[in-house]
């Protein structure tokens, strides 16, 4: 009885040999359906805040004083543009 190893892979070198499109089209088909599988079961998870970090984060009531002014001294959409004053040294390329 002489068994030798290419004896026993040559049935399995022919079966691979044949269907390697398949086999490997298969493999490829089952890894990205795990992946969309995998990606959905990461966004069905819901996302709990941490109770300690929600307590440690504070949400200033206030306003600055200094927006509200600077929003106070904004034109209404009703009010004449005044003229624009170029500086002297300056000159609009845009003017013929």
């Amino acid at each position: 009885m002489d068994i030798n190893l290419s004896s026993l892979m040559g049935p399995i070198n022919r079966f691979v040999g044949k269907y390697h499109p398949t086999i490997f089209l298969t493999i490829v088909g089952l890894l990205l359906a795990s992946a969309i599988f995998l990606l959905y079961l990461i966004l069905q998870i819901p996302s709990s805040p941490d109770p300690e970090a929600a307590n440690s984060a504070t949400i200033s009531r206030t306003f600055d004083n200094g927006t509200i002014k600077q929003v106070q001294q904004l034109r209404e959409s009703n009010e004449t543009i005044s003229a624009l004053s170029f500086p002297t040294p300056r000159s609009n390329p845009f003017v013929e």
